[in-house]
């Protein structure tokens, strides 16, 4: 009786101990599976609160947008519609050094010896500007102001560009370079931001295929 019950103690020990590892072994591929996603929405929340502190009368900020066209979809991480044009900014959150020219297909960012290259974010919201002006176009001639910001432990080491590639700590300053001259009256300014209200794609189904789309992309 006394050798059954021991072997039945070391039995629930061995299946707690598998069960334990399981649990960690699945534990750590999660976190490093989402690890990237979960930097990148962080990064983008950190610049969207820190658009909070522009005038709400001078600055209208969306986050998150998603705007289907015809030919392409784009996820746009922040449009600010203003007096002085709409500023469309592209969030990273990266570690490392990081390497990148304006007119080149991916940049490269260095940790520990090891490279990743990753697509050009210029590039990138250049073509969401493009996007952007599919849907826009009905209202004229509109200045774009196409920022870069990245976030986490990045170091911009060799960066060339005419267009700001920044760290989060200059993105308003960036932004209010801008203000001096008005483009949009009011009445527009309001009209192009419940556009983009309107034409915001939050459904689940068509931000799983543009996430799809952007993967076989960078495949």
């Amino acid at each position: 009786m006394l050798r059954t019950l021991n072997t039945y103690q070391e039995l629930e020990r061995k299946t707690a101990y598998l069960i334990g590892a399981i649990i960690i072994t699945l534990g750590t591929w999660i976190l490093k599976v989402l690890k990237p996603k979960l930097k990148g929405i962080w990064g983008e929340k950190k610049v969207a609160l820190k658009l909070k502190l522009l005038s709400s009368k001078k600055y209208k900020v969306l986050n998150n947008v998603l705007i289907q066209t015809e030919t392409r979809s784009s996820q746009l991480d922040h449009i600010i519609v203003s007096n002085y044009g709409i500023f469309v900014i592209e969030t990273k959150n990266y570690s490392g050094w990081i390497f990148g020219h304006e007119y080149t297909r991916e940049w490269t960012q260095t940790l520990y010896k090891r490279k990743h290259k990753f697509r050009n974010p210029i590039k990138q919201s250049k073509a969401h500007i493009r996007t952007l002006k599919d849907v826009l176009g009905t209202f004229g001639s509109i200045p774009y102001y196409p920022i870069i910001v990245f976030n986490g432990n990045a170091t911009l080491k060799r960066i060339t560009s005419s267009v700001p590639v920044i760290y989060g700590g200059r993105l308003l300053r960036c932004i209010k370079k801008h203000s001096n001259t008005v483009h949009l009256s009011d009445q527009e300014v309001d009209q192009i931001y419940q556009k983009i209200i309107q034409l915001n794609r939050k459904d689940r189904a068509s931000r799983k295929l543009h996430i799809a789309k952007a993967k076989s992309y960078r495949n």
